[in-house]
C-alpha cells in the first residue's frame, strides 16, 4: 500500500481491549484483540486480488518496536458460529502485494464472549481447515491488531492488549 494511497482514517482513535465503535454501520462491541503470530506458509495460495471491501489496514505494534504494518481482513467463524477478523499482512505498507509478498497471520479481531473460549491452538485448526479459501465477510468489522509475538499457544486470548487503526485503503 503505497503512502500516496493512503487516506484518513475511518476510526481516529486507537481503540483498546474492551472498547465499542461503530465501523461502516456495524457496531463493534466490546471487541479485544488475539494474539498474533508469524505464520509464513499457511497461505500458500493468496488470493491473487482483494475487494475493496475486505479492509486492509494499517496498524502499529503497541510496544512501538515493530513500526507499521500493513494487512487486510479476512474472516471465518468458530465452531460455535461466532465471526471473527482474520489479519493476514505483509512485511510493510510499502510492499503490499498479494501475489508476491509473504503472507503472514498477524492477528485476530473477535467479541470477548468468543475470545473468553478460544485459544490460539483453536483458531490454527480451523485456519488449516478454511487453508487459501478463506472468504471476505462483509458482517464482521475491518479491525487489524497488531503483532504480538507469544510462544504459548494455550495463551488465553482476553489477556492480551493491542492498539489498532483502520484505513479505508486497498492494494492494487
Amino acid at each position: 500500500m503505497a503512502s500516496e494511497q493512503m487516506q484518513k482514517p475511518v476510526l481516529k482513535d486507537q481503540l483498546q481491549n474492551g472498547t465499542s465503535a461503530t465501523l461502516n454501520n456495524h457496531t463493534v462491541a466490546n471487541m479485544q484483540p488475539i494474539r498474533s503470530n508469524s505464520w509464513s506458509g499457511k497461505f500458500s495460495s493468496p488470493p491473487t486480488t482483494i475487494p475493496s471491501h475486505g479492509g486492509v489496514v494499517r496498524f502499529t505494534h503497541h510496544k512501538g518496536d515493530q513500526g507499521s504494518k500493513a494487512g487486510v481482513i479476512y474472516s471465518i467463524t468458530s465452531a460455535a458460529g461466532a465471526p471473527y477478523g482474520v489479519v493476514i499482512a505483509w512485511d510493510s505498507p510499502s510492499n503490499f502485494n498479494p501475489v508476491t509478498s509473504p503472507n503472514r497471520l498477524c492477528g485476530v479481531l473477535a467479541p470477548k464472549s468468543v475470545i473468553d473460549t478460544l485459544t490460539w491452538e483453536t483458531i490454527e485448526k480451523e485456519l488449516d481447515k478454511a487453508g487459501p479459501s478463506v472468504v471476505i465477510n462483509d458482517e464482521v468489522a475491518k479491525i487489524s491488531v497488531h503483532a504480538n509475538l507469544i510462544n504459548n499457544p494455550k495463551t488465553k486470548m482476553a489477556d492480551l492488549f493491542a492498539n489498532f487503526l483502520l484505513i479505508p485503503s486497498t492494494p492494487n
